[in-house]
């Protein structure tokens, strides 16, 4: 429960709700510019709470969704956009960071779970 309290502190607080860890897997977004951010929303937590109540919530590898899916089960993938610029080449969320290869992975994988819609 603890837990949980802080990643919602971190999510309201933190630079636009971002989370993400550095190539130590240490946490490292800075802080937002909030006045007064909600951090609280009760009435918005206990509708997430018993929207949930049957879900189940994985964190894994992408590919592991193949092994479970159906017709029937939302997916949702947030990577890294792909870099366009010099400027924006910042793809490392995660500790081993979400290359080209990993992109690539990963449209298969959508393909793969879009057949299952059919």
């Amino acid at each position: 429960m603890r837990r949980t309290a802080l990643i919602i502190f971190l999510n309201k607080t933190c630079f636009n709700g971002l989370f993400r860890v550095n190539s130590k897997g240490l946490f490292n977004v800075p802080f937002g510019r909030y006045t007064n951010p909600t951090i609280c929303d009760e009435e918005n937590l206990l509708a997430v709470s018993h929207m949930l109540k049957n879900v189940e919530i994985n964190c894994c590898d992408f590919s592991v969704c193949l092994e479970k899916a159906n017709s029937k089960t939302f997916v949702y993938f947030d990577p890294p956009y792909r870099p366009v610029s010099k400027t924006s080449n910042f793809t490392s969320y995660i500790k081993h960071g979400f290359d080209d290869p990993d992109q690539k992975r990963l449209k298969d994988i959508y393909d793969q779970l879009n057949k299952l819609d059919v």
